[in-house]
């Protein structure tokens, strides 16, 4: 193989690998947009909903949505962190 084939090849295969991360980027950007969206949508309902009730909740309802949501998001991040923790575990079993 010529040395100008070979660079033809190299350069393919970063043009590949950097549209590659730049998908991967655009694709978390989008994904974390909408998240934060959907956050501040059920942190203004329950906001509402905790105002609007006659119970103990109305009487601080930020303090309730803020501890709800901090609660959500931990869980959500401990269900992701042990699922990812399993894979990580099996792939290295599977290469031992």
């Amino acid at each position: 193989m010529k040395s100008s084939e070979w660079n033809t090849l190299n350069v393919g295969h970063h043009t590949r690998l950097k549209s590659r991360k730049l998908w991967a980027a655009s694709i978390y950007s989008v994904m974390s947009i909408a998240l934060i969206g959907a956050i501040i949508f059920v942190a203004d309902w329950l906001n509402t909903m905790f105002t609007e009730s006659h119970t103990f909740l109305s009487q601080h309802p930020k303090l309730y949505t803020v501890s709800i949501i901090v609660m959500l998001t931990a869980g959500t991040m401990l269900i992701i962190e042990r699922s990812l923790a399993k894979k990580h575990r099996y792939h290295e079993w599977r290469d031992d």
